[in-house]
C-alpha cells in the first residue's frame, strides 16, 4: 500500500510528511542532488518574442509592473526573488505586486490572448537548498533574459 498521491500530468509523488519531519525529509531530497528546476525545460516555446514585444511596449499598470519585474529578473537570470524582494526593488507596495500576481493569468490571457507567464514560479521549499517555506520566488530562464534585453534594448 502506498502513502503517496502520485499526479501524472506533474510527474510527481506527493507524500504526506508530519511538521516535525518536513525539515528532515527536506534536507534528505536535497542531498539526492538534482534541484526542481533541473527536470524543468530550460524555456517555454509559447514565450514567444512577439509576446516579450507586446509586454514591453503595453501600457497598463499591471503590465509596466511585469515590465519592471522582468528588467530585474533578466539582470540576473536565473537567480530567484521574492515577491518582497522584487517589490523592494520596483519601488512598489507589497499590495499591488501581490494583486498583480494574482491576476496575471488572467490579465496575460485578456491583453494578449496569452496565459503562459515568460516568469517562473516556484514554492521556495521546492529549490535544493530550500530558500524558505512556501514563500514563492521568481525568475527568468537565461534564454529569456536575453531575448528580453535584446527587445528592451539593454
Amino acid at each position: 500500500m502506498s502513502n503517496s498521491i502520485f499526479i501524472p500530468e506533474a510527474g510527481r509523488h506527493y507524500v504526506a510528511v508530519l511538521p516535525e519531519h518536513v525539515s528532515a525529509v527536506t534536507a534528505f531530497i536535497a542531498s539526492l542532488g538534482e534541484s526542481p528546476a533541473a527536470a524543468e525545460p530550460s524555456d517555454d516555446p509559447l514565450i514567444t518574442d512577439e509576446l516579450l514585444a507586446d509586454i514591453a511596449a503595453a501600457g497598463s499598470t499591471t503590465t509596466a509592473i511585469i515590465a519592471e519585474v522582468m528588467d530585474i529578473l533578466s539582470a540576473q537570470a536565473g537567480t530567484p526573488e521574492n515577491l518582497v524582494t522584487l517589490s523592494e526593488r520596483t519601488g512598489r507596495k507589497l499590495s499591488q505586486m501581490q494583486t498583480v500576481w494574482t491576476h496575471l493569468s488572467r490579465h496575460l490571457r485578456k491583453e494578449f490572448g496569452h496565459k503562459t507567464w515568460p516568469i517562473r514560479v516556484r514554492s521556495g521549499y521546492r529549490f535544493s537548498p530550500p530558500l524558505g517555506g512556501e514563500e514563492l520566488y521568481y525568475w527568468v530562464t537565461p534564454t529569456i533574459a536575453e531575448r528580453w534585453q535584446a527587445i528592451r534594448g539593454a
